[in-house]
């Protein structure tokens, strides 16, 4: 089965991809593959999430 990733931080000071190794290593032990990952660094409470709508 094929899924895909979105990874977002709120802030500067965040970084979205600190979780992508582990979302990858998971993916890989349940037997999935990821088909694309979406990254942003946006504010959940802000609508402006290009990745996310992209996604």
């Amino acid at each position: 089965m094929h899924v895909r990733v979105y990874l977002r931080a709120s802030t500067e000071d965040q970084d979205a991809l600190r979780a992508k190794e582990q979302l990858e290593q998971f993916a890989e032990e349940q037997g999935l593959k990821i088909a694309a990952t979406y990254v942003e660094r946006q504010s959940g409470a802000s609508l402006k999430r290009p990745e996310l709508f992209r996604l």
